[in-house]
């Protein structure tokens, strides 16, 4: 698939199939958000634990934010190039893979480079899921309700 070719959904993609979709890629969302705040509850385990220093804490923190934000925009050209299914579904796999490798972790940079391979994977999850709810409601008044239920599934994730 050439990067100038437009993807169109199946014309028989029923409604029941279209709101399944944005079931599974609000999903993914908010476990990307969750993600990323989730870590303010295990830290003080994590510093009784491993004893980061406050250096290495704040890496353990922000590495997830920071990565993720510079990754989004490389991620996405990747995605539009290589097909944003097969991007998305390998950023499944690393993120679930990558998930359970934080058990392994036994240090503080351990941990840090665990989480910069999460929020790598993360960033194969986030602008694919929102580049496909175009893909799937393709409708212009069909496509503020998803992208509603979006934006109220991430807001409630990180309040």
């Amino acid at each position: 698939m050439s990067a100038t070719q437009v993807t169109e959904p199946h014309p028989t993609m029923g409604t029941r199939r279209r709101w399944a979709a944005l079931a599974v890629l609000s999903a993914s969302l908010l476990v990307i958000a969750m993600d990323m705040t989730i870590l303010n509850v295990a830290l003080p385990h994590i510093t009784e634990d491993l004893a980061p220093t406050a250096a290495q804490q704040l890496w353990i923190v922000d590495v997830y934010s920071l990565i993720l934000a510079g990754l989004l925009v490389p991620v996405s050209a990747v995605a539009d190039r290589y097909g944003r299914k097969r991007v998305l579904l390998a950023g499944y796999v690393l993120f679930g893979g990558v998930s359970l490798a934080v058990l392994a972790a036994g240090s503080p940079a351990g941990v840090i480079a665990v989480r910069a391979l999460l929020c790598a994977a993360g960033a194969m999850i986030m602008p694919t899921t929102l580049s496909l709810l175009r893909v799937i409601f393709t409708q212009r008044q069909a496509l503020g309700r998803p992208f509603a239920v979006i934006n109220r599934v991430i807001h409630s994730a990180t309040r």
